[in-house]
């Protein structure tokens, strides 16, 4: 066997004596991409909410005391958000505050927003609970009737109706 046998052999999961590896040794790999590959897409997406807030037009001080506020009480309320620091330093400092469950007070209606969010949150939950325990079965039966009846009207009727669905917005199927 040459060094290109072996190394097309190794990467399907196939021994040098022809016997096939248990395919639970790549299901970790295949898992820690994906979460580290979460993880990253988490970061990423913050550092770019982040810059586009700060290159984007508009003053948060501002918008906050309106049009008639004095450049004192502009300069101060900046220095209370930490809008005078750097922009690294702003970010670091909102990162590690997320971090530990710190989500800042609302500048809407000045409560904080972790007493805002748990509300709702468990609301959320709920309804994620609900959906998911009428779906689960639904799709087992369907898929079950599908495979049952492959490639027949019941499996294409089934098919077609779950495309449609999946493409329909939400608020759409929730007017029906």
């Amino acid at each position: 066997m040459t060094n290109a046998d072996s190394a097309l052999t190794s990467r399907v999961g196939v021994r040098a004596g022809g016997v096939r590896r248990s395919p639970r040794r790549f299901v970790a790999p295949w898992w820690v991409r994906r979460i580290g590959g979460g993880f990253c897409t988490l970061i990423a997406v913050s550092i770019l909410i982040f810059l586009a807030t700060q290159v984007l037009p508009g003053d948060a001080a501002k918008s906050i005391l309106g049009r008639d506020a004095t450049p004192e009480r502009l300069s101060a309320l900046r220095a209370q958000l930490g809008l005078d620091r750097p922009a690294i330093e702003q970010y670091l400092s909102w990162a590690g505050n997320f971090l530990t469950g710190d989500f800042g007070q609302s500048l809407a209606n000045g409560r904080n927003v972790g007493e805002v969010l748990i509300p709702r949150a468990t609301n959320t939950l709920a309804l994620a609970l609900c959906a998911i325990a009428i779906a689960l079965p639904v799709s087992i039966l369907l898929g079950s009737l599908s495979a049952a009846r492959r490639d027949g009207p019941l499996d294409q009727g089934i098919v077609v109706t779950s495309l449609t669905f999946n493409a329909l917005p939400e608020f759409v199927i929730g007017l029906g």
